[in-house]
């Protein structure tokens, strides 16, 4: 199974009467969890059963894979009129 979490900050800048801008980070994280095999294979860009050279298993719970890092963001609104947004 997976997991999957994040956080995100963002703020509110207004720039002049009619443009607001919306910066942004988010910290993502994704986690594979065990019970799994994972294995290498002698040529890693060609991926065939009969070239696999080695298995690595993961027990119930543990963790086979983890990736993390900031995701920056950043949009913005225009007011045309005091009922259209541009976004």
């Amino acid at each position: 199974y997976s997991l999957i979490g994040g956080i995100f900050v963002s703020d509110e800048i207004q720039v002049g009467e009619k443009l607001v801008l919306l910066p942004g980070l988010r910290f993502s994280n994704f986690s594979l969890y065990g019970p799994r095999d994972q294995y290498t294979y002698s040529n890693p860009e060609d991926k065939d059963d009969f070239e696999i050279i080695d298995t690595l298993r993961f027990s119930s719970g543990g963790v086979a894979s983890r990736y993390s890092g900031f995701e920056p963001r950043f949009s913005a609104k225009y007011s045309l009129t005091d009922k259209v947004l541009l976004l």
